[in-house]
């Protein structure tokens, strides 16, 4: 039986960000996970009415700009792909162990 976890919300009284945990952009040379400057990439979410946005480059961590009010909020995170594929937000750090131990330090700093 489906079962609508919103059923209940009072949307008009509700506050929602609009989000991205999971965008690629040309953040450093030679990346090959997006071909847009990270500000231009920013911007585009911004423009559509996005709060936030994860950089999550394929095991790379992107330096984040400082916060600036044409841009959304920006959070650090990286796609951990040596062992299966999984998005690491608030990541301050890449792991290259095995999936389970990349999970575990993924939880620790997020």
């Amino acid at each position: 039986m489906y079962q609508n976890p919103y059923e209940e919300l009072d949307w008009e009284k509700s506050h929602w960000l609009r989000g991205n945990f999971h965008t690629h952009c040309g953040a450093r040379s030679g990346d090959n996970c997006g071909k847009l400057p990270l500000d231009d990439v920013a911007a585009c979410y911004k423009d559509c009415g996005y709060d936030f946005l994860t950089i999550t480059n394929h095991d790379a961590l992107t330096i984040l700009p400082k916060a600036e009010p044409h841009l959304p909020l920006l959070l650090e995170g990286y796609e951990y792909s040596f062992d299966g594929h999984m998005l690491c937000i608030g990541s301050k750090s890449l792991s290259k162990d095995a999936h389970e131990q990349a999970a575990s330090l993924c939880c620790q700093e997020g």
